[in-house]
């Protein structure tokens, strides 16, 4: 758990005043965030990450896509004992594709 806010922390420390960082970064970043949710929600978390095509050489603003990550655990519902979230990110040609979806009270 130590290692994961480390790298947090470094992350937003060094790379948040970049313009732009590598999408592998990032979802490095958002894999670290993922996996300390994980400790805290325990078997109540069921999330599906998946990325397709993602390039080397791919670049995207810092944290562009960690608020919306952020406010699917902070605003999800538990139903049926679980917050489920998917989460997908793909790369096609010059576009990155993003979508998240969790439970919510309806």
């Amino acid at each position: 758990m130590i290692l994961l806010i480390s790298n947090l922390l470094d992350y937003l420390l060094y790379q948040i005043d970049k313009p732009f960082v590598l999408l592998k970064d990032d979802i490095n970043h958002i894999e670290d965030y993922i996996a300390l949710e994980k400790l805290r929600f325990n078997e109540t978390l069921a999330i599906n990450f998946t990325t397709k095509n993602i390039s080397d050489s791919t670049t995207i603003a810092p944290m562009l896509l960690l608020p919306f990550i952020e406010n699917s655990f902070k605003h999800g519902v538990i139903k049926n004992g679980l917050l489920t979230i998917k989460i997908h990110l793909t790369c096609r040609d010059d576009f990155v594709l993003f979508s998240i979806e969790n439970t919510s009270s309806d």
